[in-house]
């Protein structure tokens, strides 16, 4: 991977984090996906919310995502 690959995948990362601290009522996925179905398909939207799920800033309930 290349460093613009990494800094790329890093900006995805914390745009979504973002968007979802900034909901404090929980951010819809359905949401979120659309905002990035342009540069992303579902499944590597998918792969990016279970890998902030996984890291512990991000829980997911039901269809909405809350930052920890």
């Amino acid at each position: 991977m290349t460093d613009q690959e990494r800094n790329a995948v890093m900006g995805i990362f914390a745009a979504l984090y973002e968007a979802v601290k900034a909901s404090p009522r929980g951010a819809p996925g359905g949401h979120l996906y659309a905002a990035v179905m342009g540069h992303l398909t579902l499944d590597q939207f998918n792969q990016f919310m279970s890998a902030l799920c996984k890291s512990g800033k991000v829980r997911r309930a039901g269809e909405c995502y809350f930052a920890n």
